[in-house]
């Protein structure tokens, strides 16, 4: 889990480094916009992979039981 906390902190520094780059007309805000987005897309795959590794069981519908669906 840390891992993906360290990822979630980079993508906020880039895409903040990336701003504040733009407001003053860096020429490197279009690099930390980049990796912004690298890190977002890292962020992202981690969460994919973490979701599919658990098993998900569908509610049964059955009219007589009373589970309707939503």
């Amino acid at each position: 889990m840390p891992v993906v906390n360290a990822t979630a902190q980079e993508a906020i520094a880039y895409a903040t480094a990336a701003l504040a780059g733009w407001a003053r007309g860096s020429p490197l805000a279009e690099r930390w916009d980049e990796a912004a987005a690298d890190a977002i897309e890292d962020l992202v795959a981690a969460a994919v992979r973490r979701e599919q590794q658990s098993q998900r069981r569908r509610r049964p519908f059955s009219a007589r039981n009373g589970c309707t669906p939503f």
